[in-house]
């Protein structure tokens, strides 16, 4: 079918044909298409090319950074090692040089230390045996007195008068007398008074035994009037039967008795003298009956006649260090008439 295409011109009505060479719509849009065509072509092509640069470019770098990393990683990894290598072996040789400097010290301290510690134990063995020469000196001069002044006093002790002749009798193998026991037994008490350490100790004098057998039990009540006998931990009767001493014993706060017998002796009727002078100043001073019981403490048995009287004075300090003694351990009593003789001639117990 042919198509024509009328042309008119300004002021002209002459038409023209298809022949006359004026492309058609059908004409121009084929070519149009074509040229798209061509274009997009173009296009896909230059973005291909452009996405598999882009895509080469960056397999190229991850290649690169591959190839890169483990290297680095590596490099970093040795380089961390190293410097924790350095670090352990400045801190394994600081430690092992710190080491070496305690042992270097800790030899030397030791070693001052004990020379520290030998000297305060030569010090002391050299105190002892200055205070054992010491003591051995008065021991000597109190020997020297009894015979030379056997009358004169060497020591008061609270309301006892204690002479060189009295102490003649601690000085030999000998009985001891009523004032070196009444004596002693006064030390213990004034040292319970003052020392917290000791328990609180109340000797009655030894001739209580024989006011009771000859007077009665009655006029006991006299010999403890200003005194609260229930505040005291022991309340102590020597006793002597013109051939023996022993104490007997009271403990308010457990209301027992006990006798302390250096021979092992009972001792039943003594021990009913005592609680009978207990009732008499317990019901005076407070209004209520005596009760009690008897128990039995071991103590240790003398070696010859004549140490009972040292063995009592014993029993007594060792009361005065442990009230609640199950059991009373032995003595040398040679050496501790020495110490009596030291403790009344200072006019002082040591505990």
């Amino acid at each position: 079918m042919l198509l024509y295409e009328y042309v008119t011109s300004e002021g002209s009505d002459q038409c023209y044909s298809s022949s006359s060479r004026v492309p058609s719509q059908g004409a121009r849009g084929t070519k149009f298409q074509e040229e798209n065509k061509q274009q997009f072509r173009h296009t896909q092509t230059k973005t291909g090319l452009k996405k598999g640069r882009k895509a080469e470019s960056s397999t190229g770098k991850d290649d690169i950074i591959e190839r890169k990393l483990p290297k680095e990683d590596e490099e970093q990894s040795s380089h961390t090692q190293t410097k924790t290598g350095i670090k352990k072996g400045r801190e394994a040789e600081s430690s092992t040089w710190k080491n070496d400097i305690m042992e270097t010290k800790l030899p030397k301290e030791d070693e001052e230390q004990s020379r520290h510690t030998q000297t305060k134990r030569g010090l002391k063995k050299a105190r002892k045996a200055e205070m054992s020469t010491l003591n051995d000196d008065i021991i000597e001069a109190i020997k020297v007195n009894c015979k030379r002044c056997h009358s004169d006093v060497m020591a008061q002790i609270n309301k006892v008068a204690v002479c060189y002749r009295d102490m003649a009798t601690l000085l030999r193998e000998n009985w001891l007398n009523d004032v070196i026991i009444n004596a002693y037994l006064e030390l213990i008490h004034l040292k319970s008074r003052t020392d917290g350490r000791a328990a609180k100790i109340y000797p009655f004098l030894s001739q209580w035994y024989q006011f009771v057998t000859l007077k009665g039990a009655t006029l006991m009540e006299r010999w403890a009037r200003n005194t609260d006998l229930a505040s005291y931990e022991w309340l102590l009767f020597p006793v002597n039967t013109n051939a023996h001493w022993f104490l007997i014993g009271f403990q308010p706060k457990s209301k027992t008795i006990a006798s302390f017998d250096s021979l092992h002796g009972e001792n039943e009727l003594d021990m009913e003298l005592a609680i009978d002078a207990l009732a008499v100043m317990w019901k005076k001073k407070y209004g209520m009956p005596f009760v009690c019981q008897a128990k039995v403490v071991p103590v240790p048995r003398q070696k010859n006649s004549y140490d009972c009287g040292v063995y009592l004075c014993y029993f007594a300090y060792y009361l005065s260090i442990q009230p609640d003694a199950e059991e009373i351990p032995d003595i040398d009593s040679k050496e501790y008439r020495h110490r009596m003789v030291l403790d009344l001639y200072r006019g002082s117990l040591m505990l």
